[in-house]
């Protein structure tokens, strides 16, 4: 379960982030996003996974502070959402195609 690819999905104008360390965020909630080939270095682990390549929960970021992890290994691009109260979390997979649908289904609703 730990090991398991975190997943995604939009339904109900809501970013479902599913699995452990999993939230809900609603769409209208989101300031920022982007797609990136890198993430800021990281500092150390707040509270979660960190097993080799996989990363799962709060952690702190250089030049960027706490932010929430959801990365399944060094695949890219990364998604980078900011929303409009600082939080700032970061997640990526295996299945490139998955990340862009994300991506593009989440700048057509914001």
């Amino acid at each position: 379960y730990i090991a398991q690819p975190t997943q995604m999905q939009i339904k109900d104008n809501a970013l479902h982030i599913l699995g452990l360390y999993g939230k809900t965020i609603e769409l209208n909630r989101i300031r920022q996003i982007n797609l990136s080939d890198a993430i800021p270095e990281i500092l150390f682990r707040n509270n979660g996974l960190g097993l080799g390549s996989i990363k799962k929960g709060y952690f702190e970021l250089k030049d960027v502070g706490r932010c929430s992890l959801y990365l399944n290994g060094s695949y890219t691009p990364y998604l980078h959402l900011q929303t409009y109260d600082g939080e700032i979390i970061i997640f990526n997979n295996k299945d490139e195609e998955s990340i862009l649908h994300i991506y593009n289904e989440i700048r057509k609703r914001v």
